[in-house]
């Protein structure tokens, strides 16, 4: 929750995080804004058994 005006763009080490452009509607009906995270990584292995 909070004013995406007074949210700033950063970017820490190799991660950058910025106000998303596009996304679902989230049903929320107070003041809100989503952010994207870039790159992210995650671990994983498709031939891997669970």
């Amino acid at each position: 929750m909070g004013n995406k005006k007074e949210f700033k763009d950063i970017k820490i080490q190799d991660v950058e995080i910025h106000l998303a452009k596009s996304y679902p509607d989230t049903g929320i009906e107070e003041d809100h804004f989503l952010i994207d995270l870039y790159p992210i990584k995650l671990p994983w292995n498709i031939e891997k058994e669970y």
